[in-house]
């Protein structure tokens, strides 16, 4: 009789343990991936701005996916004639100092679309906060300088609602470009820094299910070991004990 009272408070303290390793475990698994693979794009729609694009149908459109942490993006385009001696660029533009970025250079299918991947080292700079599509001339020289004045399609990055008034000033073009006075940098939102905030609290998140996860499995630890102890203990009753 003492021997199977040992014997099931050893078993339910084993079954508790594992059940509760069991149902950390599944919680790390059913919660979200850590942040690192959840940073949410800034959408940027690009369309024809009146009295900016100078180039292209009115009716052309497009859309950039913009992960300023990661430095990827990805454009969309559509309703863009298909060029011949020309291509098309994709730029960030800063508008605080008139500086550019190339993002990639493509061209259009026959019904006006086209899409690019592109990733960069490193994080996007702050002030990046307009994205421009320009046609450049076909030649190797192209390839590095700066935006043309055949501007198509743009947009800026929301939360930035300031850039509307100096969008005639951009971009400042050509080796000579003079660069008027832009807003102080206080003046733009946080809108590109907050994926970081979303990554720390994921991560927090992350640790919290992996603590739980290891903590349940050395209380299970624990108790097979002095499960195993009590065990190991215990006199198994011979035949003379039986008389």
């Amino acid at each position: 009789m003492y021997l199977r009272k040992i014997f099931n408070t050893s078993g339910q303290r084993i079954c508790a343990a594992v059940l509760f390793a069991m149902a950390a475990l599944f919680f790390a698994m059913a919660s979200p991936a850590p942040a690192f693979a959840e940073e949410q794009p800034i959408s940027v729609p690009l369309t024809y701005i009146s009295g900016f694009s100078n180039w292209g149908p009115t009716i052309a459109t497009g859309n950039a996916l913009v992960w300023p942490i990661a430095f990827e993006v990805r454009i969309s385009v559509q309703k863009l004639p298909p060029l011949t001696n020309q291509m098309y660029a994709a730029w960030f533009i800063n508008p605080q100092t008139g500086t550019d970025m190339l993002i990639g250079r493509f061209n259009t299918a026959s019904d006006g679309s086209a899409i690019i991947d592109e990733s960069f080292p490193g994080h996007l700079a702050a002030g990046y906060s307009m994205i421009l599509i320009t046609v450049q001339p076909n030649t190797a020289a192209s390839a590095s300088s700066a935006p043309s004045n055949l501007r198509s399609i743009a947009g800026y990055f929301q939360g930035n609602s300031s850039i509307i008034q100096q969008i005639k000033h951009l971009p400042d073009t050509g080796p000579n470009a003079q660069h008027p006075p832009f807003e102080p940098a206080s003046a733009y939102s946080a809108s590109a820094t907050a994926p970081a905030a979303t990554k720390s609290a994921s991560w927090q998140i992350t640790l919290l299910e992996y603590g739980l996860l290891g903590i349940s499995l050395a209380a299970l630890g624990y108790t097979l070991r002095r499960s195993l102890k009590i065990i190991k203990n215990v006199r198994i009753p011979d035949k003379t004990d039986l008389r």
